[in-house]
């Protein structure tokens, strides 16, 4: 498994976070892939244009703040969105 951490420049880059792809639970599957996703846009830039598209896509009401994420689709096998969205 590649690392995907090559590009990485630490002057360049102000944050940074990993991105699982496949079996993010960890529970014995061990089909997965990490990368390491780096950028250098104020992360309140980044919070305020999430908030913009959220408003746009009417999902507002279906945003968690206490845990940053969807209402839906957020659980192990969750596969259900509301009607409303």
């Amino acid at each position: 498994m590649s690392s995907h951490l090559d590009n990485h420049d630490p002057p360049a880059h102000v944050h940074g976070f990993t991105l699982v792809v496949g079996d993010w639970s960890l529970d014995g599957h061990n089909q997965s892939t990490k990368f390491a996703v780096y950028g250098n846009v104020a992360t309140a830039d980044l919070s305020a244009t999430l908030h913009k598209g959220l408003e746009l896509s009417g999902l507002v009401a279906f945003w968690d703040a206490d845990y940053g994420n969807l209402v839906f689709c957020s659980g192990y096998e969750d596969r259900t969105v509301p009607e409303e969205a």
